[in-house]
């Protein structure tokens, strides 16, 4: 692994995820939620340590509460923020939404306006105009869809009123056909955010535990400790690094335990892998690819 420092850092890429501080999340999140007083540490450290974006969504539990009371103790630290939408708004109009998201948040603005998924995306074809008009007016920046399957992929970068893509990605979630779509996607103007590069801590489980979502996946779970025990590089570094020095990945989102796990990756983010090292990951050839989606894991 080569240790020297580039010109800039890959801490400008990430983006901090919120969903363990508003609830429960994560196959390997043995603590359960974080919290407050964990929480306002993590987000303080992250943004003095450059990290000026954060995700969140009003599926999130009490994330956005828990940034807007970030914002009111810290006024001069103000997060980009990414929010989400569900896949129905009821009879309330997206301006209602918005303004209660704003209120909770205790901000101005919204960076990125995202639909929480493909559903949301299709099932939200009427408050289009009006997002559009909350871009407009500067109450939101981008309008932005979360996605899963390059089905959805590649529909979602052929439309013109989507400046982003939210999508998977990881050391065992990188195929072709996908960086394929990644980069008509940049072509189209599209910026890219990766979420999922810990597969939601999977890669950190034991692969011989009695689990099926970690059965299903043992083959590669045990290539990926094997190639981190070859070159010595814990795991953490191999997910994060190997998605952090993608060119057409704009930015990275990562979710964190405790404010000593943020340190840790922190540590590392700068430490690029070595291109022998890159290869061995994209050897890997998953064969349950349908376990790369959590959505699935909630039928077992």
């Amino acid at each position: 692994m080569n240790s020297s420092k580039p010109d800039y850092s890959f801490a400008d890429k990430l983006i901090l995820g919120t969903a363990q501080m508003g609830m429960d999340y994560g196959i390997n999140n043995h603590k359960g939620k974080i919290s407050q007083k964990e929480s306002l540490s993590i987000l303080k450290y992250a943004y003095q340590r450059g990290i000026k974006n954060i995700d969140c969504a009003e599926s999130y539990g009490d994330s956005h509460e828990l940034i807007g009371v970030f914002h009111k103790n810290n006024p001069n630290l103000q997060f980009n923020i990414n929010t989400k939408i569900a896949a129905t708004t009821g009879d309330s109009s997206i301006y209602v939404i918005v303004e209660e998201f704003l209120k909770n948040l205790n901000s101005n603005r919204i960076d990125s306006l995202m639909f929480h998924s493909f559903s949301a995306y299709n099932s939200n074809v009427r408050n289009f105009k009006d997002i559009v008009k909350l871009k407009e007016s500067g109450i939101i920046n981008k309008i932005g869809v979360s996605v899963y399957s390059n089905s959805e992929i590649e529909e979602i970068i052929n439309d013109d009123r989507i400046d982003l893509i939210q999508i998977p990605y990881n050391i065992l979630d990188s195929s072709i056909e996908k960086i394929d779509l990644i980069k008509k996607g940049k072509s189209n103007g599209k910026i890219v955010q990766a979420r999922s590069i810990y597969l939601q801590g999977l890669f950190f489980r034991d692969p011989n535990e009695n689990n099926i979502i970690v059965d299903k996946l043992k083959p590669e779970l045990k290539e990926i400790i094997r190639i981190s025990s070859e070159n010595n590089i814990p795991i953490v570094n191999l997910a994060l690094s190997y998605v952090l020095q993608k060119e057409y990945i704009d930015y990275v989102l990562i979710g964190v335990d405790s404010l000593s796990q943020l340190k840790q990756n922190l540590a590392i983010v700068d430490l690029e892998l070595e291109e022998n090292i890159l290869k061995s990951i994209d050897q890997i050839k998953t064969k349950n690819i349908d376990f790369l989606n959590p959505v699935t894991w909630l039928n077992y």
